[in-house]
């Protein structure tokens, strides 16, 4: 599974670090407590601007899974 989060100034203003934070929490504890399949993986990653808020609006901080 793989997890995109804005990290644009826009979106990290308004909240990117604490989703970041988050998620990774949120990944310990999957992969810790769930039975998953050998092969799963769960990537994180930062992208630099989306740019979903010019395009939709109002929509920030903005992840992609």
């Amino acid at each position: 599974m793989k997890i995109e989060v804005c990290v644009g100034s826009h979106c990290t203003m308004l909240g990117a670090d604490y989703i970041i934070n988050s998620i990774e929490d949120l990944k310990d504890t999957i992969l810790e407590e769930m039975e998953l399949p050998e092969d799963f993986t769960l990537n994180v990653s930062m992208v630099k601007c989306m740019k979903h808020c010019k395009k939709v609006g109002n929509v920030v901080p903005v992840v992609v899974i």
